[in-house]
């Protein structure tokens, strides 16, 4: 790179020395001394256009553990959800050492906008402690490449987030149209069509996602499109599918548990639930489940008992409220369980993007204060059905 101090050196030693000059021989000297003043200029102003073209990266704000060493004792044992805590940690670590060794490689910055997201998907941080950051870093790999796919759908997700809608799909098209077969994309797009009640669109780029990657990741994914659109029978057939072929899938469980607890087989969603917890580590989400199906079940002892291990846990580590919510919601205790919705709204927690398609809220969507939630998040209308040809 040219640095702008060894340009102003060369040129004050060079008007030092024109100074010193008792008189000039020929006007070829006059020339030469010209052209190296004039050269000198280039290489100030020439210096200057080339560090304003390469020194667009922003700081990216600081999020958490940055030393991989410390992160197994800074999580008590107790911490819940740590296994995955400690991935996403790692993931940031790893990134911004990446970023360090190649500043210039969008697929560094990425890596860091993908952990960032997980923190706040997975609820282990809330919106303002992880989307800055993914959005930060996110920028800088699309400035640094605009057709990264997997950027614009991080970007996506950040949209998603900030309750941009039309942003959100946008990016998520982006993407699938720089990289047609990438799964991820087409989950997350999934997703999406999901959370705006356009159901038969997620499911389509559901399925596209599982074509092109059949992992029990992909395939849980269909799970979810499945349950936003109450398609209960046929989830549970896709979960149990999934616990099968990987039975210590936390995800896996959790989902199945759902389906069950919608189809009221419930000695069958708790022992699903049971197992989520155990295999993901006490994740808050699969121990709300847990206390929902309990719930739910009429086991209300159970489910107390589940809520005041929430509470407790949000006295020492960041729980989002949803979570608590969805206890009370099952207890049938709608004015506190409306109370944490709000605080949900105001944090801007990953679960709102699905309040208008969430089952577990479809008994109290009549409540004027949950309306009035909904309605804060503008969700967009979904597209009126084309009427079947006769």
């Amino acid at each position: 790179m040219i640095h702008s101090h060894s340009g102003i050196r060369t040129g004050v030693d060079m008007l030092y020395h024109f100074s010193k000059l008792r008189r000039i021989d020929s006007l070829r000297t006059i020339c030469h001394v010209i052209f190296g003043l004039f050269l000198t200029l280039l290489l100030l102003v020439g210096g200057q256009l080339f560090r304003q073209l390469t020194a667009q990266e922003p700081e990216i704000p600081e999020v958490h553990p940055a030393d991989d060493a410390q992160l197994s004792e800074e999580l008590p044992p107790n911490y819940p959800g740590r296994k995955y805590r400690n991935a996403f940690d790692s993931a940031i670590t790893r990134s911004r050492q990446a970023i360090e060794n190649e500043p210039h490689d969008a697929e560094n910055y990425l890596a860091l906008a993908d952990a960032h997201i997980m923190l706040w998907c997975f609820g282990f941080v809330p919106h303002e402690q992880a989307l800055p950051a993914a959005k930060a870093a996110v920028q800088q790999a699309l400035r640094l490449n605009e057709q990264l796919a997997g950027a614009h759908t991080a970007l996506g997700v950040v949209h998603m987030s900030e309750r941009n809608w039309s942003d959100a799909e946008r990016e998520f098209c982006l993407a699938l149209k720089w990289e047609p077969e990438r799964a991820l994309s087409h989950h997350w797009y999934a997703l999406f069509l999901a959370a705006m009640g356009r159901h038969a669109e997620a499911l389509a780029e559901s399925q596209t996602a599982v074509t092109f990657d059949p992992s029990p990741g992909m395939q849980t994914g269909l799970g979810a499109i499945l349950y936003f659109g109450h398609d209960f029978k046929r989830m549970i057939k896709q979960m149990r599918s999934v616990t099968e072929t990987d039975a210590s899938f936390a995800p896996g469980y959790d989902w199945l548990g759902m389906a069950y607890v919608q189809e009221h087989r419930f000695a069958e969603s708790i022992a699903a639930y049971l197992q989520a917890v155990d295999h993901s580590d006490g994740l808050a989400e699969m121990v709300a489940g847990l206390g929902h199906a309990y719930a739910i079940a009429g086991k209300h002892q159970e489910a107390r008992a589940i809520l005041a291990q929430l509470n407790d846990m949000s006295h020492k580590w960041y729980i989002p409220p949803v979570q608590i919510a969805y206890v009370y919601v099952g207890l049938g205790e709608i004015d506190p369980a409306v109370e944490l919705l709000e605080r949900a709204y105001r944090e801007k927690s990953w679960e709102l993007a699905f309040l208008n398609v969430e089952p577990w809220f479809d008994d109290i969507r009549s409540n004027p204060r949950f309306s009035d939630i909904v309605s804060r998040l503008n969700f967009p209308d979904p597209p009126e059905a084309v009427p079947e040809k006769p």
